[in-house]
């Protein structure tokens, strides 16, 4: 695709992912921290952590999965003690539901923080919206551009129309804004179904 209109139509579906988690931009990835670290940086393409009670489990030494609780950084330094490890157990029973976790961001990415450091390279499981690949060829798709191809045409204009300082961004922005509605719904919709099928309903 030509330069410019691969630009609009990338930097437009980055609006969309940032104005909604579509179901489509769900992701699991596995993140290592290093021995003695409190601290490692999540995948570049992390937006934001899924709404479940533990999107982040810790890899137990068995290749459990052990739950964290995320929480914030303020909450967690007044507590900070000294001298204090997290050893990944062997025992798959043992749950860290009340392992004090937190994200902050840094200069590309989001960072993971534990309040003690680890003890051993300790990899962790993360559940996280991400944002989807650019589109580099002409014949390149996703799931947004294919079954919300009219948002994203709005959106792609706004953009468009912005850039090049026409009035006209406006009416396409208003159409966006419309058409985002009903794709928000309609994945809304697709996300209840989906629980209801797995419950069996």
């Amino acid at each position: 695709m030509s330069d410019a209109y691969g630009d609009w139509i990338n930097q437009a579906l980055r609006g969309i992912y940032r104005d909604h988690s579509f179901l489509c931009m769900r992701h699991r990835d596995t993140v290592t921290m290093s021995n003695g670290a409190t601290s490692v940086s999540l995948p570049l393409d992390f937006k934001e952590l899924l709404a479940d009670r533990s999107p982040v489990y810790m890899q137990g030494g068995d290749g459990s999965l052990l739950p964290v609780s995320i929480t914030r950084e303020s909450t967690e330094r007044r507590l900070l003690t000294s001298n204090q490890t997290i050893v990944v157990p062997t025992n798959p029973s043992t749950l860290f539901r009340d392992l004090p976790c937190w994200l902050e961001w840094g200069p590309q990415t989001a960072e993971f923080h534990t309040l003690y450091p680890v003890a051993g390279d300790t990899n962790f499981v993360v559940n996280y919206f991400r944002f989807l690949p650019s589109l580099e060829a002409d014949s390149d798709q996703n799931y947004i551009t294919m079954f919300y191809e009219e948002m994203v045409k709005a959106k792609v204009s706004a953009v468009a129309f912005e850039e090049l300082r026409d009035p006209e961004w406006e009416a396409q922005e208003k159409l966006y804004a419309d058409r985002f509605r009903r794709a928000v719904a309609d994945d809304l919709y697709r996300s209840q179904k989906g629980r209801k099928t797995q419950m069996g309903q």
